[in-house]
């Protein structure tokens, strides 16, 4: 079974998608920790934007499971 993480830009209530992932099974997924702080480089911004995840979602489906990671910017 596959496992699908999205990850999710939630600053202001913008809900904008960054990334999705697709991994073969849950145990080689990454899943960071509610109040791990995680961090992304931009090429938009040529920068590096720390995100705090604040929440995480999940639905388990017959062929997949699938987390959405809800993230806020800490800088």
């Amino acid at each position: 079974m596959k496992t699908i993480v999205t990850y999710v830009d939630n600053t202001e209530d913008l809900n904008c998608e960054i990334l999705t992932k697709e991994y073969e099974g849950f145990k080689n997924a990454y899943l960071p920790n509610i109040g791990d702080v995680i961090v992304v480089y931009s090429e938009h911004e040529h920068d590096q934007i720390e995100f705090k995840v604040i929440e995480l979602r999940v639905l388990v489906n017959r062929d997949y499971d699938q987390f959405h990671l809800i993230l806020e910017r800490t800088n």
